[in-house]
């Protein structure tokens, strides 16, 4: 009896094709010849259509003809806040590693990426959306919207053309944090079965080198890194001691400690205060600890205040300074 029923994967795979169809039949336009699948997002946008220009035009935007309107009302009023949260969607991650390919005939990378479409990534607050949307929309908008749901429930990517559509297989791991953004500290936060892999820490898109090599990390690559969530995650990954080595100046210094300040080109400054611990240790030494502080604060004691949620003058009243 064994292989005279079909695989959960292979259900799945049956059900995302019918989604597919489903898409193309919605919009008015001729059903695929082919769906291929490849192995990965990679293997979708590195490498050409079966049949080359056979295949035809990319076809995204026909398949959503309305869907720029669509946007521009999503981000309005209260369905603003969600639109930040599909900033965060794992899609964003995967999509900056695509970027960053060097494959055969690169340059139609650029092409595909354009009408790669995120499914299950990138329509999956699309429930949300509909609660608001569903009475303005007319009845072939509503129906082109249950498509792209049902698409999201069995399509990762695909990459849609005239007559071929190209899709992904899922990956074979995917980490998310508690808050349901891609992330992993350790390895990759996805691996497709073709060996490709993404790294994504609190679902900021992250180099592989950083996870997997945080010793080629340094002072300068940290301050030449224009995207401030990277920005950060290297910092946490700096093997040296950073407050050290990003040579900040000495802006102040007062009874409590000392204030530093180094610029940032492409984010606030950034801001800490060194302080010696008055207790001593077993040792007879004393600790010193280091706060990180918002850029705004101009003095020692006004940071160490800040760590407590105080004013300056509340602080100091608690160590009989005054």
């Amino acid at each position: 009896m064994e292989g005279l029923f079909p695989s959960e994967a292979d259900f799945a795979r049956a059900q995302a094709e019918c989604s597919v169809r489903a898409l193309y039949r919605t919009a008015g336009l001729a059903l695929p010849k082919k769906i291929v699948w490849r192995p990965s997002p990679r293997a979708l946008v590195s490498e050409p259509p079966p049949g080359g220009p056979d295949a035809g035009k990319g076809v995204k935007y026909l398949l959503h003809p309305d869907w720029a309107h669509r946007w521009e009302t999503m981000t309005q009023g209260p369905l603003n806040v969600l639109w930040r949260l599909l900033g965060q969607s794992a899609a964003m991650p995967i999509r900056r590693s695509l970027r960053r390919l060097e494959a055969p005939n690169n340059q139609w990378v650029p092409e595909r990426l354009a009408n790669l479409c995120a499914y299950k990534y990138e329509m999956q607050l699309m429930d949300l959306y509909r609660l608001y949307l569903d009475e303005i929309l007319n009845p072939h908008d509503r129906e082109s919207l249950h498509q792209d749901i049902t698409a999201a429930e069995s399509v990762e990517f695909m990459l849609p053309y005239e007559h071929v559509c190209l899709v992904s297989e899922p990956p074979v791991s995917i980490r998310f944090d508690s808050r349901g953004l891609l992330h992993c500290t350790d390895g990759p936060a996805i691996t497709y079965r073709d060996g490709w892999k993404v790294y994504a820490v609190e679902g900021a898109w992250t180099p592989e080198y950083v996870i997997e090599k945080p010793e080629l990390i340094t002072p300068e690559s940290i301050d030449k890194e224009p995207n401030v969530a990277l920005r950060r995650v290297m910092t946490r990954y700096y093997k040296g001691d950073y407050y050290s080595d990003c040579c900040a100046e000495l802006q102040k210094q007062d009874r409590l400690g000392k204030l530093y300040r180094k610029e940032r080109r492409h984010d606030s400054d950034f801001v800490f205060v060194r302080v010696i611990n008055s207790t001593r240790e077993p040792d007879g030494s004393f600790r010193e600890y280091t706060l990180r502080v918002p850029p705004t604060v101009k003095t020692p004691t006004e940071g160490i205040a800040w760590s407590f949620g105080m004013t300056p003058d509340e602080y100091l009243k608690t160590q009989k300074m005054t």
